[in-house]
Order: C-alpha cells, then sequence, then structure tokens
C-alpha cells in the first residue's frame, strides 16, 4: 500500500469517527460555542449588595464605606481571609456549557423549586438573580439558569460551594464569638481566683484539660455545648474602646477571663485552628448583659447575662460527678 492511500485512509477514518462521535453524543450535552459561555460579566465595584439564600439560610452583604459588612441586626465586618474573591467570582461566573436553549421540565435539574438563589444587586438598583441547581450526574458541576434567560447552563461546582457557604458558613470574623458548638475543641474559664478548662480529646469525648483523678459530668455538660458556640446575644456598641472605658466599665482588669479553641472555615474547603479570648467586665445598667471585649481587637461589646453567668459558674462550681450538682 502506497503512503499515498496510507494518508488518504487515515483521513477518512478521522472523519468517520469524528461523524460518529457527533451523531452519538446525548442531545444538550454538546459545547454550543467553542469557548464556555460567560454567564454574565459586570465590574466588581458596579456590586452593591448579595444576598445567597440556601434551603432555610439567607444572608445579606453590603458594600460600605468601610468595606463589606455581613447585614445581620447589625453590621458586622467580613472575614477578608474568606470573603477575598467573592466579588470577583460574581462579576462574571463562567460556565462550562451550555445545555439546553429552553428547558420544559425543571424539575429534572432541580431548578423547579431551587434550594439556592443569589441576587447580586448593582449600582442603580438592578439586580441579577441566579438559581443554582443539582450537580450533574458526573457531580463536577451544578445546573444553572438566570433570572430572564431560558437557557440551561453548568457551572463548576466550586463555584456553587463558595456560593452556598456564603449563607450556611458565612464569612464572620474569627473573633466574633459565634460559632458552631461541635467546632469548639477547647475552653478555659478564669474567674477571679478560679480556674477550670476543659477540652475534647480524639475520641470526640469532653473531660477536665486540668485536674487529674475529676471526672466530668457528662449529663451536666450536655446542657453546656449549645452554649460553647458563644452568647445568645452577642451586640458590638463601639468599635473602639476609650481609655477611660476601660476602667469604669470593668476592663482594664476582667474579673472573668475566657478562652476558647475553635476550627474555623477558612477559604473555600480548609479549616484552621483558632484561639478567642474573650474578658468579660461590668454589668451594663440594667443587668441583663455584661461588657466585653476579645483580646487584639478594638470593640467594645456585650454578652447576654444568662449566656455569660452559666460560663463564669464552670469555674465557679465545676460539673464533676462529686460535685454539689452530680450524682
Amino acid at each position: 500500500m502506497s503512503i499515498r492511500t496510507t494518508f488518504v485512509l487515515m483521513v477518512m477514518l478521522i472523519l468517520v469517527a469524528g461523524y460518529f462521535i457527533f451523531e452519538n453524543t446525548p442531545e444538550g450535552t454538546g459545547d454550543a460555542t467553542s469557548q464556555p459561555p460567560w454567564f454574565y460579566t459586570v465590574s466588581t465595584n458596579d456590586i452593591s449588595e448579595i444576598t445567597v439564600k440556601h434551603k432555610n439560610m439567607e444572608e445579606t452583604f453590603k458594600n460600605t464605606a468601610a468595606g463589606w459588612v455581613i447585614e445581620q441586626p447589625q453590621e458586622l465586618p467580613v472575614d477578608e481571609s474568606r470573603w477575598s474573591g467573592v466579588t470577583l467570582l460574581l462579576s462574571g461566573p463562567k460556565t462550562e456549557r451550555i445545555v439546553h436553549e429552553t428547558v420544559e421540565d425543571l424539575s429534572l435539574y432541580g431548578l423547579e423549586k431551587p434550594q439556592t438563589i443569589i441576587d447580586v444587586t448593582l449600582l442603580g438598583n438592578r439586580t441579577i438573580r441566579t438559581y443554582l441547581g443539582d450537580l450533574t450526574p458526573d457531580g463536577t458541576a451544578h445546573y444553572v439558569m438566570q433570572e430572564n434567560d431560558s437557557r440551561l447552563y453548568t457551572i463548576d461546582t466550586s463555584w456553587g460551594q463558595v456560593m452556598t457557604n456564603l449563607a450556611a458558613i458565612p464569612p464572620k470574623p474569627p473573633w466574633y464569638y459565634d460559632v458552631l458548638p461541635q467546632t469548639v475543641d477547647y475552653i478555659s474559664v478564669t474567674h477571679e481566683e478560679n480556674e477550670i478548662a476543659f477540652d475534647k480529646g480524639f475520641d470526640n469525648v469532653w473531660k477536665f484539660a486540668d485536674r487529674e483523678g475529676k471526672i466530668l459530668n457528662q449529663e451536666q455538660w450536655q446542657d453546656v455545648i449549645p452554649k460553647l458556640g458563644g452568647p445568645a446575644e452577642l451586640i458590638i456598641l463601639k468599635n473602639r474602646i476609650t481609655t477611660e472605658e476601660f476602667t469604669t466599665l470593668g476592663l482594664l482588669k476582667p474579673e472573668t477571663i475566657i478562652q476558647v479553641e475553635y476550627t474555623h472555615p477558612d477559604a473555600i474547603t480548609e479549616y484552621l485552628k483558632q484561639v478567642l479570648i474573650m474578658e468579660i467586665g461590668n454589668a451594663i445598667p440594667d443587668n441583663s448583659a455584661y461588657y466585653a471585649k476579645v483580646d487584639g481587637q478594638p470593640y467594645l461589646l456585650s454578652v447576654d447575662a444568662r449566656w455569660y453567668e452559666a460560663i463564669r459558674d464552670l469555674a465557679l462550681d465545676p460539673p464533676t460527678l462529686n460535685s454539689s450538682n452530680g450524682n
């Protein structure tokens, strides 16, 4: 067989193979363009507000003169280590492909009643609404649609994970004592001359960290665990404590110091150990809360009295099996 004949046969084989692949590609799975299409594109400077609803959780973030904040009952600055890059991701999400130009049955893609809705508000009160649906069969992408756009796209799962985490695990600053109780591994309480510490071992069982021979009353400890996540009411009273307030509010020499070690989410999937030290001062005038501050932070805070007194009492009356409250 001549070289020319061999070359012609190879070209024909390639063409036939290409045709076969094209004809056997399921409808809606091929790329509509040679490059993955942009879902939408806007300037990061035009984004003024972001709201993410995921299942029964919802968080709103606003761009203020002081930077991005979480809009809760009070404005809380975002954790920059986790927030960095979020507005860039939302300014121009690039899809993997267009699956269908129109969709008759949205329920097939988890978009009839989407569990995640993302609203990006731009200057001029314009809003882009994105619906995040189910994962694709191979688990590498989410189905997504945009309001007023009939096309069905897929987008990488990492983008979807970042968006859902904004609602599920809001990027609160690590000094803000509002964490999941199960992420706490250690707590110590010092009140005047009394000091006590507890830690969670590799077996996930809490015990005394500094009292050999003492057994923790696990039944009593079950009432403590929900409180490990932080105060029920943690309020930022002022962004900066004055020198005079340190003295008058009992924060120069606090009677109670609480140290907590917990696992804090960082970026998308990584988690880092964090240490938080909270100092408690005097009760506020109506005794419903106490003044507080976090070591290394300028904020004047208040914590609800019920939470603080329960944590303080761990040092005054440790929950041992042979304590006055134990068995």
